[in-house]
């Protein structure tokens, strides 16, 4: 009787789930990177930053959009940032 007693409280206490926290998944977005290099735009003397290409878009995390350029080549004349829909 006691085997029987301990088999069902066992099967009882396994049973019962507790509750899970659920945490969201991290949202995606579509994410490029818009590239610019150094350059004197057309009709113009002043060297200014200009428009070179964009990547194609990715699934990426949102949080990659940090609206900052980040800065390379000799003496900075290139940057690019990422820009998430």
């Amino acid at each position: 009787m006691k085997t029987k007693l301990l088999i069902l409280i066992s099967l009882i206490a396994l049973s019962c789930k507790k509750d899970e926290i659920k945490q969201s998944a991290p949202t995606t977005c579509n994410c490029y990177e818009r590239h610019e290099v150094k350059d004197f735009p057309p009709n113009s003397l002043q060297l200014s930053w200009v428009f070179e290409y964009n990547t194609t878009t990715q699934p990426d995390l949102c949080s990659k959009q940090t609206g900052e350029w980040v800065y390379s080549g000799n003496v900075n004349q290139y940057r690019y940032k990422v820009i998430c829909q």
